[in-house]
């Protein structure tokens, strides 16, 4: 495909992102990940806001084949965005199908947003129509405003139900069977109608989160303020943030300090973050040089309007794996070229990390079949990642938690919320923990 390019300098840029909404609302197809001028804390995204408008082409899977999504970004050589469900693995670290699919899709339109200064953003539309056309006809759409009434959300399962399911979850660890495994639980209601690009708006203003996404896919709409990333790839370098770690945000400045300390001090999530970084360390090695891999943040705490997050870094370089072994001599030549490089070791990348060690537990295979006995639904989108991939290979994906899942031929929201249970749990506690992560969407 090939695009034009139209550039423009705007200043004011939550007005822009609005009429973008109000133009996305036409089509069935399309994703806006929006950053909300947070990400500069948890590592800069190259993007304030990344979105892809309509379909020309699209791809979907139900086995999470990251071969197969690499044979069509091959084909194509042009942006995706999309959507990586939860799936399981087996014994031997196949994974299983789900009940929703990998889908990804070649936008018709491309807009990026990035940072001019403080007051300035430069925004850039990629189209084969004529693109200055684009950004007239989204500077003429109007997202219409309105009330929108609390969803009456009721949890698939009791509270005596997660109690003595986190009974089972202690007794197995007590027993050696695995460390830490995260149990998640789901909220649903009914819904006749749902306004996805109002709603989005209206969480971006109330909870802005740095890797938040509006997905529109057949089937579907999801709505997503995720304050976590799960993968990036920039040009050979990987980046992956797992949190593990929370608590509510203070009534002052004063009470969050203390939070703050109470979450950075406690030995519970240290131990559970440390978990999984560990386990993300591991992930990755599996395509980085030996001893590349390193942890350039531990126990970071974040606040967010809700809440406070313990958030850590794992980075790596990817592996140089050569098309032809004889090549090596224009490896000392300074002589490669990205036709003489592996191109597969992006895909493995996110293969051998996903689906994420802070949405499962350790060990991951052993954890991910007690999930699928003690979890009452599968998972489906939730516990997965939306992103983007690039023409060149680069991709950024986040985790989708605190997630409103709208299924349209059902006309069924749903949402889910987890909570990492390890020995030392209190199953009151995780409870309540479970409903404070649900209170920035459900309230």
């Amino acid at each position: 495909m090939i695009r034009q390019k139209y550039s423009v300098t705007v200043q004011e840029l939550l007005t822009f992102k609005s009429r973008l909404l109000a133009f996305s609302a036409g089509f069935e197809v399309s994703c806006i990940l929006d950053s909300n001028e947070i990400s500069a804390a948890l590592g800069k995204n190259n993007y304030e806001l990344l979105a892809g408008i309509g379909s020309k082409l699209s791809f979907s899977n139900t086995e999470n084949d990251f071969s197969e999504l690499k044979k069509f970004h091959e084909a194509q050589k042009d942006w995706l965005f999309g959507v990586m469900p939860y799936s399981n693995k087996s014994n031997d670290g196949n994974k299983t199908s789900n009940n929703q699919d990998l889908f990804f899709f070649q936008p018709l339109i491309v807009i990026t947003i990035t940072s001019i200064n403080s007051l300035e953003w430069q925004v850039t539309i990629l189209s084969e129509l004529n693109p200055e056309l684009v950004y007239s006809n989204i500077m003429e759409s109007v997202l219409v405003d309105g009330t929108i009434q609390p969803a009456s959300f009721a949890p698939v399962i009791s509270k005596d139900q997660y109690i003595n399911t986190i009974s089972e979850i202690r007794s197995d660890i007590e027993n050696g069977d695995y460390y830490e495994l995260n149990f998640c639980q789901e909220f649903r209601t009914d819904q006749k109608n749902f306004d996805s690009e109002l709603i989005y708006s209206k969480l971006c203003a109330k909870s802005p989160a740095p890797f938040s996404a509006l997905l529109k896919i057949p089937g579907y709409e999801l709505v997503c303020m995720s304050p976590e990333r799960f993968l990036s790839h920039q040009q050979g370098s990987l980046v992956a943030q797992p949190i593990k770690g929370t608590r509510r945000r203070g009534a002052n400045a004063e009470e969050d300090e203390k939070l703050m300390n109470e979450l950075f001090f406690s030995e519970k999530e240290r131990a559970e973050n440390v978990m999984i970084v560990d386990l993300t360390r591991n992930d990755l090695s599996n395509v980085c040089p030996a001893g590349n891999v390193k942890v350039t943040e531990l126990f970071g705490i974040y606040k967010f309007p809700h809440v406070i997050q313990m958030i850590s870094t794992v980075e790596g370089q990817l592996k140089v794996e050569l098309v032809n072994d004889k090549l090596a001599d224009k490896v000392l030549q300074n002589e490669l070229n990205e036709e003489n490089i592996n191109s597969d070791l992006p895909f493995k990348a996110i293969d051998n990390c996903f689906p994420m060690g802070s949405m499962t537990g350790a060990p991951k295979v052993e954890v991910m079949k007690r999930i699928a006995k003690y979890e009452t639904g599968k998972r489906g989108f939730y516990s997965g990642c939306i992103g983007y991939i690039s023409p060149e290979g680069d991709f950024d994906f986040n985790v989708v938690i605190r997630t409103l899942i709208y299924n349209k031929t059902l006309k069924q929201l749903s949402y889910w919320v987890g909570r990492a249970i390890t020995f030392d749990s209190n199953s009151e506690e995780e409870y309540e923990e479970c409903l404070l992560k649900a209170k920035g969407i459900l309230s």
